[in-house]
């Protein structure tokens, strides 16, 4: 992992790069998103899938034709010469949850983050899962991606957190009120348990 991390170089923002815009994700994205991801540092891609692979092009493609009654994708932009993706979300509704929940990923490249991108794209998701008739978003993450944390953390909403087998699991109420959550709902960081199905053989790109 450090091996990699010496040979990675931040690449220098580019100085004809305009407003960020989200839009959903198409299923021409294809290269544009991979794209993205051959930006992005050892350490961004770690922190998203958990592995230092990160998703080909087969399964790019899988998430900009997923059905709506399923899930949806969003993809922030910038105009260089043409349009680049810079951040990635989505989220894919569990088909075997007894309420409606969906589990949720976000990506933005390493230059664009800290600048509110991140932001943008959770609250899309939430907006768009809501309509949806969503009730809770899932997210898995790496104790060490703390954007993420702090993303979920300041949302606005109310949560519950636990962390096993090495990763923080937050549930995202996306309908306040509509469920009892305990007084310390909000409390981070969760503290680790050690029953239950195992996180890291539920954590999916897509």
């Amino acid at each position: 992992m450090q091996y990699l991390i010496d040979r990675w170089e931040m690449p220098r923002p580019q100085p004809n790069l305009t407003a960020i815009a989200v839009r959903p994700l198409q299923p021409d994205d294809v290269e544009l998103v991979a794209a993205m991801h051959e930006r992005l540092s050892p350490e961004s891609i770690y922190s998203r899938y958990l592995q230092h692979r990160p998703p080909g092009s087969a399964e790019i493609a899988a998430l900009g034709r997923l059905d709506p009654a399923s899930g949806a994708g969003f993809v922030a932009t910038a105009q260089q010469r043409t349009e680049i993706v810079v951040g990635l979300a989505h989220y894919v509704r569990e088909a075997k949850a007894e309420l409606p929940i969906a589990e949720a990923g976000i990506l933005v490249e390493d230059q664009f983050q800290g600048q509110g991108v991140g932001r943008i794209l959770w609250q899309r998701l939430q907006q768009h899962a809501q309509a949806h008739q969503i009730h809770q978003l899932r997210v898995l993450l790496h104790p060490h991606n703390l954007r993420m944390q702090r993303l979920v953390q300041g949302g606005g909403l109310p949560y519950t957190a636990r962390a096993q087998d090495g990763l923080y699991e937050y549930l995202v109420t996306l309908e306040p009120g509509l469920y009892s959550l305990p007084s310390d709902a909000t409390s981070a960081p969760p503290a680790f348990v050690g029953t239950g199905r195992s996180l890291r053989s539920r954590f999916i790109w897509c």
